[in-house]
C-alpha cells in the first residue's frame, strides 16, 4: 500500500519502517542491546513524522503520525517488559500517552491531527493504565484517564466549532445565540 505523504513525512516513515525491521531482527537475534537502539532510532523517525504532520498536515500523515509514535514507544515498552525493566517499560507507555495527549489539547496543533490523536489516545491510555495497574497506582489511573478524556472532549468542541463555522460561511446562516 503506498501512502500519499509529504516528502519529508515519507522520508521519516520509510526509516521509520527499515529501522523497525531492523530491530525486530535484532531482537529474534537475541540482541536486545541492538534492537533497543533501533527502536529508538525508529521512535526518532516517528517524531520526524509527528513534525511533518505539524507543517503538512495531509489526510494521510495525520492518521499515521499517531499509530507510528504509540508503535514506536510499546516496541521499546514491550522490550523492557521482556527485560523485566518495568521501570523503561512505564516510561515508554507513558511518553505515548503524554504526547499523543499534548498534540490532542495543542491550540496551534492542526485540528486533523488533533483529531487523530484524539481518536489514538485510548490505545495508549488503555496499555498504560494495564502497566499503572500492575503497579498499584490507581490514583495515576483515574487522574490520566480524567485527563484524556477532558483532551478528547476539546477536540470534539473545536471540531463542532470549526464545522458550525464552515456551515454559516457557506450559508451564510449564522446561528443566534440566547435563545
Amino acid at each position: 500500500m503506498s501512502l500519499a505523504l509529504p516528502v519529508s513525512a515519507a522520508v521519516h516513515h520509510a526509516r521509520w519502517q527499515t529501522l523497525t525491521r531492523q530491530a525486530m531482527q535484532a531482537f529474534e537475534e537475541r540482541r536486545n542491546g541492538w534492537a533497543r537502539q533501533l527502536y529508538e532510532e525508529a521512535l526518532s523517525e516517528a517524531d520526524g513524522v509527528i513534525a511533518a504532520a505539524v507543517l503538512l498536515p495531509t489526510e494521510e500523515v495525520t492518521r499515521l503520525a499517531p499509530a507510528l509514535y504509540d508503535t514506536s514507544c510499546r516496541h521499546v515498552a514491550d522490550l523492557a517488559r521482556q527485560q523485566q525493566d518495568e521501570q523503561t517499560e512505564g516510561i515508554f507507555l507513558y511518553r505515548s500517552y503524554e504526547r499523543l495527549v499534548q498534540l490532542a489539547e495543542g491550540a496551534n496543533t492542526p485540528i486533523a491531527l488533533r483529531q487523530s490523536c484524539a481518536a489514538y489516545i485510548p490505545v495508549a491510555l488503555d496499555a498504560l493504565v494495564e502497566y499503572l495497574s500492575s503497579q498499584g497506582s490507581s490514583g495515576l489511573v483515574s487522574r490520566h484517564t480524567e485527563r484524556a478524556v477532558t483532551a478528547t472532549l476539546e477536540v470534539e468542541r473545536v471540531i463542532g466549532v470549526a464545522t458550525s463555522q464552515q456551515s454559516a460561511s457557506t450559508t451564510g446562516i449564522r446561528k443566534r445565540s440566547g435563545y
